[in-house]
């Protein structure tokens, strides 16, 4: 008969692993082929953009970074293939990612994730910019200024403040009652850490003079709205996070914080390339600039 622990531990290796095949789903499958999709967009919105005499965007550069998605392709197969070898092999031979350390092992696949993405980036730098020049000497009068309740709901706010206040509250807690490690009251500096960096971060977005390359209003309010929900929404994420690593150490779960990095970590993720959509909006805009500008 399987004891409790035997139990326990078989619970644990089938959400760990369940999480990080998800997560490999995820990060090296279903976001590089979305990724690629929205690339495409981009180069088939700016398709008549070396018709215009106006812009230094030629075939030649088009064409560059057509042959950049093969690689990106390329690339982000392999890192897939090599991801999926890594979680099966592990779950096969039941040792640790990478024959190192689970933890560790899933911090690096996220990274092997990323790569097909830095790589598509720096191999379009050149194009990039000229999408920037493009679409800059077509840009109009710039916005109005706004506030931040044009930018994030109460309900997010109301969220966040529940996150935050929990973590607080938790930490109040363990104080009187700790647990072995726990950090006592500093951990709050941590939470002031987070959100020194992420208010910055939020203040950042909304005066981002970067977007007044936009020439229209509307794709240039929803690139810089975009940009804000996504930090506000990394802000939520980190928060609740930071409050539920807490409660499995205090709560004698921390077997658990693997599965919950994990999630973590692909939910960042995701976040992290929703922002690839701001390229979209400036494509989208140049394109319809440029058919005004050519009819």
């Amino acid at each position: 008969m399987m004891t409790p622990e035997i139990a326990e531990l078989s619970t644990l290796q089938i959400a760990f692993y369940a999480t990080i095949f998800l997560q490999v789903l995820i990060t090296t499958i279903l976001i590089p082929t979305n990724i690629y999709r929205t690339f495409v967009t981009i180069l088939s919105n700016f398709a008549l953009e070396h018709q215009s005499k106006s812009t230094e965007i030629s075939a030649r550069d088009i064409k560059f970074a057509k042959a950049s998605l093969t690689i990106y392709l390329v690339l982000s197969v392999v890192i897939a293939l090599f991801s999926t070898y890594v979680v099966l092999s592990s779950y096969v031979e039941q040792k640790e990612l990478l024959n190192w350390d689970n933890q560790a092992g899933a911090i690096v696949l996220i990274f092997l994730a990323i790569l097909p993405v830095i790589t598509l980036a720096l191999l379009n730098r050149s194009f990039l910019k000229h999408i920037r020049q493009s679409v800059s000497s077509l840009r109009s009068a710039s916005l109005s200024p706004l506030t931040w309740r044009d930018f994030m709901s109460p309900m997010v706010i109301i969220l966040l403040a529940i996150g935050q206040l929990t973590f607080i509250g938790a930490t109040a807690y363990f104080t009187l009652n700790p647990f072995d490690g726990f950090g006592g009251m500093w951990n709050i500096l941590g939470l002031v850490f987070l959100n020194s960096v992420m208010g910055f971060t939020v203040y950042s977005g909304m005066n981002n003079r970067g977007l007044s390359t936009i020439a229209n209003e509307h794709e240039r309010l929803s690139a810089k709205k975009l940009i804000i929900n996504v930090n506000v929404f990394i802000w939520v994420v980190a928060s609740y996070y930071l409050t539920l690593s807490l409660l499995l150490a205090g709560f004698d779960l921390k077997s658990y914080s693997l599965v919950l990095q994990s999630i973590y970590l692909q939910i960042i993720f995701i976040a992290m390339i929703k922002a690839f959509k701001v390229g979209e909006y400036k494509a989208l805009d140049a394109n319809s600039q440029l058919k005004s500008s050519l009819n």
